[in-house]
């Protein structure tokens, strides 16, 4: 649904043209505390006084991206954009099982899902072509800027410490249980 609604605007954007009408996308993974993320549950479930956090391979990597930064982008994009552009922010990443150890707890391993992938991929090594670096984003449709050498992917993102990942976490509000502090 992601991609679909991606390539929509996209198309609104090129029919829209010769209005004043401009439409951009942009694109990031989940942002970190929100409900599609793994962080509140856990922590919820470490509250309420459970020691292990389902995982579904400790050697999953996900991208970090807070609230504040999401909005950021968005902004930066409304200012910069001309129309039909796509921005990814560069954005760092993190191993499940770091996360878990970050939060204090132990995990459960409980097996990927049929759908699932092992690390997220921000731009595919068909597209990367497109994109050229803009300060922190990367964006399809600028005609300046470096270009991309290889996909975005998670598994070769920055990787985060366990201990950066428990100074984030905790200055977003989310707390390390007691019983590993």
């Amino acid at each position: 649904t992601k991609l679909c609604a991606e390539k929509l605007f996209l198309a609104a954007g090129a029919y829209a043209s010769a209005l004043e009408t401009r439409f951009a996308v942009v694109r990031y993974g989940n942002v970190t505390g929100s409900r599609a993320s793994v962080v509140p549950l856990w922590q919820s479930m470490l509250a309420a006084g459970r020691r292990k956090v389902p995982v579904t391979s400790p050697f999953c990597t996900r991208y970090h991206l807070e609230l504040s930064e999401a909005v950021g982008m968005v902004l930066w994009t409304i200012g910069a954009m001309q129309g039909g552009e796509v921005v990814v922010p560069e954005m760092p990443a993190y191993q499940l099982s770091d996360l878990a150890e970050a939060m204090g707890a132990q995990i459960d391993i409980v097996g990927m899902r049929a759908a699932e992938k092992v690390h997220e991929t921000m731009i595919s090594t068909g597209e990367k072509h497109l994109f050229r670096r803009q300060g922190r984003y990367w964006v399809a449709g600028a005609q300046t800027g470096d270009t991309l050498d290889a996909p975005l992917t998670s598994d070769t993102a920055r990787r985060m410490s366990v201990v950066e990942i428990a100074e984030r976490l905790g200055a977003l509000g989310f707390t390390r249980t007691a019983e590993a502090a």
